[in-house]
C-alpha cells in the first residue's frame, strides 16, 4: 500500500532514534504498571501472592475466611490420601473450628487451662508432620504453610474483613488513569494509523485498545455493585496491556523499516 502523507518509515535517523527512545520509555512504564498492580493489591487479604480475593476486596470489599477454617471444613488432610484420613480426629477438627470461629483465637491458642485440648497441642500432635517449618524428610505429603509456632499460625487463623477503596480515592484514581492512559492510548493509536501495517491489523489493535481501556476503567465502578465487574476489570486489563504492548513493539519495528519505494 502507498505510504501515508506522514510516514514513520520516512523519518530521519534522528527522529527515528528519538521515537524509539520514547517507545522504549512507554514499554518501561507498562512494565512498571504491571509490577505496581502486583505490589499494590497482593496483600489486601494479608496473604502472600496476588489472588482474585485481593481485587475483590479492593473494589467491593469482602469477608476473607481464615484459610485454616477453609481447609478444615473441606476435610483436610484426608484429600492427601488414605494414610492421612485419621491424622486429625473429627473431635479435634470440631474443636479447632470452634476455636477459629471464636473471639479468643489468640488467648486460647496455648491456654494452659485446656491442657491437651488446647489448639497448640492439637496442631502439634496432628499437623506438624507436614506443617513444621522443617518437615521430616520421610513425609510424602506436599509441603505447605508452617503451623509450628504462633507467629506462623496467626497468619492463617484469622478471618478478615477487607474494606473497599473509598469513593473519594476511586474518583481521584479514575481521574488520573482515565486522562493519562487515554492520552497514551490515543497517541499509540494515531501512530498505528499512519503505519504501513495492513488495515485489519491497525484497526484491530485500535479497537481492542480502546474498548479494553473503557471496560477496564468503567469496571472499577461496576465492581462495587456487581462481582462480575471484577472479572471484567481483570480480563479487560489483560487485553489492554497485551494490545498496547504489541502495538508499541510494532511501532518500534515500523520506525526502523526502510521507506517504501515509490
Amino acid at each position: 500500500m502507498p505510504d501515508a502523507p506522514l510516514s514513520l518509515r520516512g523519518l530521519s535517523c534522528f527522529a527515528r532514534l528519538g521515537l524509539t527512545c520514547m517507545l522504549l520509555t512507554v514499554l518501561g512504564g507498562l512494565a512498571a504498571s504491571a509490577m505496581h498492580v502486583v505490589h499494590h493489591y497482593e496483600n489486601r487479604d494479608e496473604l502472600p501472592e496476588l489472588s482474585f480475593q485481593d481485587f475483590e476486596g479492593a473494589y467491593r470489599g469482602v469477608r476473607a475466611i481464615s484459610p485454616l477454617i477453609v481447609a478444615l471444613e473441606n476435610g483436610h488432610p484426608s484429600e492427601l490420601g488414605s494414610e492421612y484420613a485419621d491424622s486429625l480426629p473429627e473431635a479435634d477438627r470440631a474443636f479447632l473450628l470452634e476455636w477459629l470461629k471464636s473471639d479468643r483465637i489468640s488467648e486460647d491458642y496455648d491456654n494452659l487451662d485446656l491442657g491437651d485440648l488446647s489448639p497448640a497441642e492439637i496442631i502439634d500432635q496432628s499437623c506438624l508432620e507436614c506443617h513444621a517449618r522443617t518437615p521430616p524428610a520421610n513425609t510424602t505429603a506436599p509441603q505447605s504453610i508452617s503451623l509450628e509456632y504462633w507467629d506462623d499460625v496467626k497468619k492463617v487463623a484469622f478471618s478478615r474483613t477487607i474494606h473497599p477503596t473509598s469513593p473519594e480515592i476511586l474518583i481521584t484514581s479514575t481521574h488520573t488513569h482515565a486522562l493519562g492512559m487515554a492520552s497514551l492510548a490515543l497517541i499509540i493509536a494515531l501512530m498505528l494509523m499512519i503505519s504501513s501495517y495492513p488495515k485489519w491489523y491497525r484497526h484491530g489493535c485500535v479497537f481492542v485498545i480502546g474498548v479494553a481501556l473503557a471496560l477496564d476503567l468503567g469496571s472499577w465502578w461496576i465492581a462495587r455493585v456487581w462481582i462480575g465487574g471484577v472479572w471484567i476489570m481483570l480480563i479487560a486489563g489483560l487485553f489492554f496491556g497485551v494490545s498496547i504492548t504489541l502495538s508499541t513493539l510494532s511501532l518500534m519495528l515500523e520506525v526502523w523499516l526502510p521507506a517504501a519505494k515509490n
